[in-house]
């Protein structure tokens, strides 16, 4: 009886992989390629033990066979062993050097025909020496290893050269699951078996037995995966994803269409009114006032078409347009034009730059860092405090950073301050979409908006984080002359 549970569970096994594997090419097939073959490729050494030890012996006796449909089975069995043995371990260290550890798209082609060519040679030697059907474990032990301990290498660059606040811990989740099952497969199958001979039908196998644990780790890594993907989600796809977005879009749009109805409705009764009031002065011969009126309707249709200029313009799908970003000179674009309203209040803006370039778009950052700034002016409103800018790098990001000593986030309303048309400013210009529309853009450019967390009513931090890889720091050297320059009475005069 235990024996038969445990044949059966070895077709489980290699279903559940390969279901795994084929769900994750089906959502994404060019990003999910090599993980995915990894999946499918892991699992065909447990498919070639279940047509040994599950499907013929429960298909013999019902005489469904001929036997040249034996004759395949038997042939498929020695191949997929023939992969998982040769193929297996390279396919697993492509998987993982695509993940993104390397950014160069031709050195990630140039490493992966590197490392495949070993594994087709080594296969090629096999096929030619040895009968097809007879495996060394021993003799793959020293390049199985290399190419597994390449496959952990790669998994774990990935996650620590990401920049991505939105997949930094998918790739953290990645590298210690697919880590872990490898270190495993190569302890018990590479490293506990000898020699494999599959017959026709029966096999011979030298080994400590380790592999009969495999049962342990494979359905370990397939529950943890379908756990992540119910509650974090896995290599991008999240089971609960799609119902998430439609209800957050609906929401977004209700409140949104809701808001412009509002608005809307105020104008045209203001038109409305300034008309009949126009027509009543000029049937009174009031000439100088019903021009008055007319200039009032003016200014009601201006103020409605830039409102929905405004919404059209946060609310636009956005294109990147991307080049080199001198960071000082776009901080001050957005900094300067903040300086005299700031001071006519009494407050302070002071300000700390990290020299260099950034890759991304001018406009579009230049608005997020504008917004940010317009958020903590409207909350330093009415006291006397200190606004804070500071730009600098980490060894994973690049960060902008905007600090008030403002009331803070209250508590109520943080979950839905990222929310499109969400917004707790009571006046007629704000629409709720700036924070919005500043996370879109800081997710374009591979990064995201973030508010570290402080101490209750001691202000407000948010930070623009963007991937290290994007920015480019100044040499010293430069540096120096340009705060030179910038300080010297020619910059004075032209400023």
């Amino acid at each position: 009886m235990e024996d038969a549970s445990l044949t059966i569970l070895y077709l489980f096994m290699f279903l559940s992989l390969w279901t795994l594997g084929l769900t994750f090419l089906a959502f994404n097939f060019r990003r999910n390629f090599w993980i995915a073959l990894t999946m499918l490729s892991g699992g065909m050494s447990s498919c070639a033990f279940s047509i040994h030890l599950t499907i013929l012996p429960r298909l013999q006796p019902l005489g469904w066979l001929t036997p040249d449909v034996e004759t395949i089975l038997y042939q498929a069995s020695v191949f997929m062993m023939t992969v998982y043995l040769y193929l297996f371990p390279a396919i697993t260290s492509l998987g993982a050097l695509w993940m993104g550890g390397i950014e160069s798209r031709r050195a990630r082609h140039l490493l992966a025909s590197a490392l495949l060519l070993p594994a087709v040679l080594n296969l090629l030697r096999h096929l030619e020496r040895e009968p097809w059907n007879v495996f060394a474990f021993e003799e793959q032990r020293l390049l199985v290893g290399f190419y597994l301990a390449a496959a952990v290498f790669f998994f774990f660059l990935a996650y620590w050269r990401d920049g991505s606040m939105y997949s930094l811990s998918n790739k953290k989740r990645v590298a210690w699951l697919f880590s872990a099952a490898v270190v495993w497969a190569y302890v018990t199958d590479f490293l506990g078996m000898k020699r494999l001979e599959l017959r026709m039908w029966d096999f011979r196998l030298e080994s400590n037995n380790l592999w009969q644990l495999n049962v342990i780790m494979i359905f370990s890594l397939v529950g943890a995966i379908l756990y992540q993907l119910i509650r974090n989600g896995f290599l991008g796809i999240k089971l609960r994803i799609e119902r998430e977005r439609r209800s957050y879009s609906l929401r977004a749009i209700t409140m949104g269409v809701s808001i412009l109805n509002h608005s809307i409705k105020n104008e045209i009764q203001k038109i409305d009114y300034l008309t009949e009031k126009a027509a009543g002065q000029l049937e009174n011969g009031e000439a100088e006032r019903s021009k008055e009126s007319l200039r009032q309707i003016g200014g009601v249709t201006s103020h409605l078409l830039s409102m929905v200029e405004s919404i059209r313009e946060k609310s636009d799908e956005i294109v990147l347009r991307e080049a080199a970003v001198d960071v000082r000179e776009m901080l001050e674009g957005a900094l300067g034009p903040m300086r005299p309203q700031l001071a006519g209040r009494g407050t302070r803006l002071e300000s700390s730059v990290e020299d260099g370039e950034l890759r991304g778009d001018r406009m579009h950052l230049l608005e997020t860092v504008s917004n940010l700034l317009q958020n903590a002016a409207d909350a330093a409103k009415g006291k006397e405090g200190t606004i804070s800018v500071r730009a600098f790098s980490t060894r994973k990001r690049f960060i902008v950073e905007v600090r008030d000593d403002g009331a803070g986030i209250d508590p109520e309303h943080a979950p839905r301050i990222m929310e499109p048309f969400y917004t707790t400013k009571r006046n007629a210009s704000n629409h709720g979409l700036g924070l919005s529309y500043c996370a879109q853009v800081a997710q374009k450019h591979g990064g995201a908006i973030v508010f570290p967390p402080v101490e209750p009513g001691s202000g407000t931090i948010v930070q623009l984080q963007l991937p290290a890889s994007r920015f480019r720091a100044r040499p010293p050297l430069a540096a120096a002359e340009q705060a030179r320059h910038a300080s010297s009475p020619s910059a004075a005069s032209e400023g």
